[in-house]
């Protein structure tokens, strides 16, 4: 993962089915400045409650999630949970 961090002008990312168990490792992706597409899907992480609002607050720059695009209503729910839970980790 530490390579792929490096990548400071990668867009576009597939993880899935890498057994992130844990949302907060999805926070290591803000190093990456440039993505706008990343895939997480089939990982234990995407059962985890709030899961895609705790993606989008993490990585506001997305514009696809898991071959989904990023609606409005999905924006405004990502900014509603980071202003209740702000920078606590899950």
């Amino acid at each position: 993962m530490q390579a792929v961090l490096s990548m400071k002008n990668l867009s576009v990312l597939y993880l899935h089915a890498n057994n992130m168990k844990k949302l907060n490792e999805v926070d290591k992706l803000k190093k990456l400045p440039k993505l706008r597409t990343v895939t997480l899907h089939g990982n234990p992480l995407e059962e985890v409650k709030g899961y895609r609002v705790y993606v989008l607050q993490a990585l506001p720059n997305l514009r696809s999630l898991d071959f989904g695009s990023i609606t409005v209503l999905d924006r405004d729910k990502a900014k509603t949970w980071e202003n209740i839970y702000g920078k606590k980790k899950r």
